[in-house]
């Protein structure tokens, strides 16, 4: 969430000439928006960046298709219709079957729609750079997460500069990981070992902080019972949502990048899961650039049987929350499971580039407001 600014403070008086009530400082004006040529100018270097840094570390790019008859089933994101099928939400389900077909290492810039998103960071359109690297390692997609993120930031800063803006600092080393896991059992106060069910979320969480209680019992309070298909899917969404509000996106989220990693199983999503000692732990890993986030990746998960059974949680929940129901996807599941061992991830270049020009919105920066007519 976008943070209000915090209130100025009194007047600070200058004694450096001695004259006792004297003005030190006066309130700042705000910066002038972008013009359309400077956007155009970010955009187009931005771009550049992207093309330039992922072909020199090794990946193709390709196109796929902008509308798929049946999507990735996914928690809490809503696929617009375009019949007979759907606006992609991402262009994973494309990407994968490329990769099953035998495709090197590949991305894609790919424009992607999500219904209802809507915010200073949420768009219905926006723009996805998506990469997979057959047989690599998440920490290897963390370096280059990192690295994208600054060659787009000074790819973006002589047009920030030449508006008379002073350009944020670029993302580099070191950057702080968090376990994600353990976060949320310190925060709960209670060990977690990350395959927990609905009803053990609850029993935890009464108590502890009364917020907290009210999150995760009003995430299930729509289902039949604690045990219906979503019910935990529900459970932990709602815990990590809790913790990440209150974490990342607080009053004094942090500075520089973080990585978020070893998320509890449960919330695996298309990732790989495996028992690590006596945690469920998902190989996935979220990255935030001063509090957010912009990019996500994932160890892939090869089980079709796993995926279906995630799929079928995501329609429990969609049914919970009174939402239309979604084609079955169990071709789905079989075509992204169709692949070699594989890490990928998912980079949001439009709030890169929101940060990179040291703004808090995506309309400062994008070119939606001039290119689409009015609603």
């Amino acid at each position: 969430m976008l943070r209000r600014p915090a209130p100025p403070g009194p007047p600070r008086r200058d004694s450096s000439d001695g004259a006792v009530g004297s003005w030190a400082t006066l309130p700042k004006a705000m910066p002038e928006p972008f013009t359309v040529d400077a956007r155009v100018r970010m955009w187009d270097a931005a771009l550049g960046a992207v093309r330039k840094t992922l072909g020199r570390l090794g990946y193709r790019e390709v196109t796929t298709p902008t509308r798929q008859r049946v999507p990735i089933p996914e928690p809490y994101i809503e696929p617009l219709p375009a019949p007979p099928g759907y606006l992609v939400t991402s262009p994973e389900q494309g990407l994968k079957r490329l990769l099953g077909a035998g495709a090197g290492p590949i991305f894609e810039v790919a424009r992607v729609f999500r219904a209802g998103e809507r915010g200073d960071r949420h768009r219905e359109e926006f723009h996805l750079v998506e990469w997979y690297r057959p047989g690599g390692a998440l920490v290897d997609l963390q370096a280059e997460v990192v690295e994208l993120a600054g060659h787009v930031f000074e790819a973006v800063a002589p047009t920030v500069a030449e508006a008379g803006r002073t350009p944020p600092p670029v993302p580099r080393a070191p950057v702080r990981r968090v376990d994600v896991l353990d976060a949320l059992a310190r925060a709960v106060g209670a060990p977690l070992r990350g395959n927990e069910s609905a009803a053990d979320l609850v029993a935890v969480v009464r108590r502890g902080r009364a917020d907290l209680r009210a999150a995760v019992e009003g995430a299930v309070s729509g289902f039949a019972s604690l045990t219906a298909p979503g019910a935990d899917l529900a459970a932990w969404t709602a815990l990590f949502s809790w913790w990440a509000d209150g974490t990342l996106e607080g009053s004094a989220p942090p500075r520089g990048v973080v990585h978020l990693v070893r998320f509890p199983g449960q919330l695996a999503a298309l990732a790989r899961t495996e028992w690590v000692q006596d945690r469920y732990v998902a190989h996935r890993f979220e990255t935030a650039v001063d509090g957010v986030e912009i990019a996500n990746g994932y160890d892939e998960e090869r089980s079709a049987d796993a995926l279906g059974a995630r799929f079928e949680a995501v329609h429990g929940l969609r049914a919970a929350l009174d939402l239309p129901p979604l084609p079955p996807a169990d071709e789905v599941a079989r075509a992204v499971a169709g692949i070699g061992p594989t890490v990928g991830v998912a980079f949001g270049l439009d709030r890169a580039i929101m940060l990179a020009a040291g703004t808090g919105s995506l309309d400062e920066v994008g070119l939606h407001v001039v290119a689409s007519p009015p609603s």
